[in-house]
C-alpha cells in the first residue's frame, strides 16, 4: 500500500479510514476495530476473529503432525542407511 493519507479529525474526534486501507484490511461499515497507542502512534486494527484464529491453530497443528511424521520417516531411513549416531545407544532412547 503506497502513500500516506492525511485526515482531519472532526469536532467529535472522528476521522475516516481511507477506503484503500479498509479494503486491504477487510474492514466494512459497522465492523468493530481495536484502537491502541503503541510507541506514541495510534494503531487501528481489525479485531481477531476467534473462529478464524481457532481454525488457524487447527491447520498449524495438522501441519506439525505431518512434519513430525515425515521427520520420523526420514530419521528411520537415515538410521537404516547410516546406523545409529555415534554416542547413542538404544537404551538412551
Amino acid at each position: 500500500m503506497g502513500g500516506t493519507y492525511k485526515r482531519r479529525i472532526n469536532e467529535r474526534g472522528q476521522f475516516t479510514i481511507p477506503k484503500a486501507y479498509r479494503r486491504e484490511l477487510g474492514i466494512h461499515g459497522g465492523d468493530e476495530v481495536t484502537v491502541d497507542v503503541k510507541d506514541g502512534e495510534l494503531v487501528v486494527r481489525r479485531p481477531v476473529d476467534e473462529d478464524e484464529l481457532a481454525e488457524g491453530y487447527r491447520v498449524r497443528a495438522e501441519q506439525s503432525k505431518q512434519l513430525a511424521a515425515e521427520m520420523e520417516h526420514a530419521s528411520a531411513e537415515a538410521t537404516d542407511r547410516l546406523g545409529e549416531a555415534p554416542g547413542i545407544s538404544e537404551t538412551e532412547e
